[in-house]
């Protein structure tokens, strides 16, 4: 973001500010000396954070249960539910675990809890 200054000159020629460890050097003649009058200038300051880091933090493994409603009334979105379980499990750590529950008249357990290094991906 950039931001007007007042800055007002130590003497004559130069102005000059220190920001955030660098040096800057204002001509006074070269400034808005029209608008604010002399001995003072404008100067516009673009200041930038530290770049960010990349890396995400670490986070502790999951555990994630995956119910599925599997009756009549979800025939027709089943296969884009299998999609999103699908994208779900390949954003898995090797260390989070998954389990996944099925219902419709009444539950079924259709993967025990375990790590997602131990669960065969099956993509059919």
């Amino acid at each position: 973001m950039a931001r007007l200054l007042d800055v007002t000159a130590p003497g004559p020629g130069l102005a000059s500010l220190q920001v955030l460890g660098a040096h800057v050097k204002l001509d006074k003649e070269e400034a808005a000396d029209a608008v604010l009058g002399p001995p003072r200038a404008v100067l516009a300051v673009d200041l930038r954070g530290a770049p960010m880091v990349e890396e995400a933090p670490a986070r502790p493994p999951l555990r994630l249960v995956l119910i599925i409603d599997v009756s009549y009334s979800m025939a027709p979105a089943l296969s884009d539910v299998r999609d999103a379980c699908m994208e779900i499990f390949h954003e898995l750590k090797e260390e989070d675990e998954i389990c996944l529950v099925s219902f419709s008249s009444f539950a079924k357990l259709i993967l025990p809890l375990r790590k997602k290094r131990d669960v065969e991906d099956r993509r059919r």
